[in-house]
């Protein structure tokens, strides 16, 4: 029965980036060169497939399996644990297995490592050893003598990736004797990036933007907003509002979405601030050039701008020259200097407007009636009414009310003299009684 001391290697090794954006780091595996039941005949190892019949899997030095050989020379392997043993029959049975390597980035470089040994192996038929050892790992093939007694040797192939997997053949290298014998002994299996990685994220020195930090690699998840840029791509992600017009402002509903590099671009439908009132239409926006009374809020400030007369005395009508501006806020106030009529007749005295009080007589048309009101014709607190256009009322009788006239009307219509009048009256009969009483002396 043969039995051997050896050992198995951990196969976790630096991790290096499986894709070009991956979600996590990916480490490169290989599966060990032992059976978790122990020793077996015509067997791989857990993980591997037997290729040409028949290899073996033994531990330790000792009785080989099914047998009456006995191997040494394998103590002080780099590992307890189980070994497998191939064997060059005749010159013609070359025993191999094979297995998958996973976890590789398509282009990049690697090293396979194994450990070797020429074993020794003895029987009351006589001792054999000798037997070279034979790699091939992603179509590389290389070649390691032995020689009886050596010691555990490792073997390094490099080679390039050309996708995630690569395929990994052990065997033993036909002598070319003829005769029976050639024994290989395998053990210790790993593979390794052989590019620097210092934190082990799977990400290349050369490439990693933070080579001190695991958290940070080619296509590494952003965090938004942080500051940080986990994912190397030159820029923190951050917060944009939607532009969907591209017009060069976000919508008002505050809708966001993600900028891989650091900028929100109109272009890309991102805009930093969110104050558009209307997202689907580019030509509406604050600060927008407005259409005045189109009932549209072209730069957003909440109304349509409309246009207003100038009320320059704000009296609240604007000139009758029809002088106009426009509001901003759709509305138009006095405070402002704005009308929505055209009506005042003397838009620099804020007494004068349609239906102010008039003056009689000042000159001064307030009411802007066309006219002023004259002087009052009739006795003060006779209970007349000034009218208001100076002329008969159409009565034909000045004075007389027949609609609009120049005359105190009172209340039964009927016209009265004034105080000027009756003094004049009076000096006249006063003067005619002085003259009768010279003459009756």
């Amino acid at each position: 029965m043969i039995e051997r001391r050896s050992w198995v290697f951990g196969l976790v090794v630096a991790a290096f980036i499986a894709s070009a954006t991956p979600t996590a780091s990916l480490a490169q595996s290989v599966p060990a060169l032992e059976r978790t039941a122990g020793a077996c005949t015509s067997c791989a190892p857990d993980g591997w497939t037997i290729s040409t019949p028949s290899p073996d899997v033994i531990v330790g030095n000792g009785p080989w399996p099914g047998g009456t050989w006995v191997v040494s020379d394998l103590a002080g392997g780099p590992r307890e644990g189980s070994t497998l043993l191939m064997t060059l029959a005749g010159g013609s049975t070359r025993e191999a297995v094979t297995a998958t390597i996973t976890g590789l980035t398509p282009g990049g470089s690697y090293e396979l490592s194994v450990y070797y040994q020429g074993a020794t192996l003895s029987s009351s038929a006589g001792t054999y050893v000798n037997g070279d050892f034979r790699v091939t790992v992603a179509g590389t093939t290389a070649d390691f003598p032995t020689s009886s007694g050596d010691a555990w040797s490792e073997a390094v192939v490099p080679f390039t990736a050309s996708g995630t997997t690569a395929s990994v053949i052990l065997s033993i290298r036909d002598l070319g004797t003829g005769t029976f014998g050639g024994f290989v002994a395998a053990d210790d299996i790993s593979v390794r990036s052989t590019i620097p990685d210092a934190d082990g994220d799977g990400d290349p020195d050369a490439t990693d933007c933070a080579p001190g930090d695991p958290t940070i690699f080619t296509g590494a998840p952003e965090v938004a907003d942080d500051g940080v840029d986990q994912d190397c791509n030159g820029a923190d992600t951050i917060t944009c509002f939607v532009d969907a017009d591209m017009d060069g402002f976000g919508t008002v509903a505050g809708t966001t979405t993600l900028a891989a590099d650091g900028s929100c671009d109109t272009a890309e439908m991102e805009s930093s601030e969110s104050t558009d009132c209307d997202d689907m239409a580019a030509a509406t926006f604050p600060g927008a050039s407005e259409t005045p009374d189109d009932g549209v809020d072209q730069d957003c400030s909440g109304a349509d701008t409309i246009t207003c007369f100038v009320d320059a005395d704000m009296d609240g009508f604007g000139t009758d020259e029809g002088t106009t501006t426009v509001a901003d806020d759709g509305s138009c106030d006095v405070e402002d200097m704005e009308s929505s009529d055209s009506t005042d007749c003397d838009d620099t005295s804020d007494t004068v407007f349609p239906s102010a009080p008039e003056l009689p007589g000042d000159g001064v048309d307030q009411d802007c009636d066309g006219m002023d009101l004259p002087l009052d014709a009739g006795l003060a607190g006779d209970g007349g009414v000034a009218a208001s256009d100076g002329g008969d009322g159409g009565s034909g009788t000045p004075g007389v009310s027949g609609g609009a006239c120049s005359c105190r009307v009172g209340a039964s219509s009927t016209p009265r003299t004034s105080l000027g009048w009756l003094l004049f009256a009076a000096a006249l009969v006063a003067g005619r009684l002085r003259r009768r009483r010279a003459s009756a002396r």
